[in-house]
């Protein structure tokens, strides 16, 4: 029995050991696979719809707006970036997505469990501070209304 494209891109995510989370052109989160609500100590299905600046600290809104905005208007191409979050140090890469015509069309995230990557640069002596910007244990916040 085949299943359907939606369903077994659903499950391919779900499968991945990195966090997945994907955003349309209005900021409003579409993709948020099993592994990263994992990570991020949220449930997926409720994340869906809701904007990624619900996933930032409110006083982070402005700057996540700027990225945004810096890859919508090919400013740059891409962002990285450490998360600090309920004592887990993730990385974050996140990549603006274009439809046929060149629109921007979304963001996607990828977020990987760094902790141990975090340790080896700091037992090297490379770990720069403040290299954690992240979300902290004031974000996911809830949804808005």
């Amino acid at each position: 029995m085949a299943i359907g494209t939606e369903m077994l891109l659903g499950r391919v995510l779900d499968a991945l050991n990195v966090g997945v989370v994907a955003t349309d052109e209005n900021n409003n989160i579409t993709v948020f696979n099993r592994r990263a609500g994992e990570m991020l100590g949220q449930d997926p299905g409720s994340r869906i719809g809701t904007s990624i600046l619900q996933c930032h600290p409110a006083e982070s809104e402005s700057a996540v707006l700027k990225m945004i905005s810096d890859m919508k208007n090919g400013v740059t191409g891409k962002y990285g970036g450490w998360l600090s979050y309920q004592g887990k140090t993730l990385y974050e890469y996140i990549s603006p997505m274009w439809d046929e015509g060149q629109k921007f069309s979304g963001m996607l995230l990828v977020i990987h469990d760094a902790g141990e990557k975090a340790e080896l640069l700091k037992r090297l002596g490379e770990w720069e501070e403040p290299h954690v910007s992240g979300v902290d244990d004031r974000a996911p916040r809830p949804a808005r209304p």
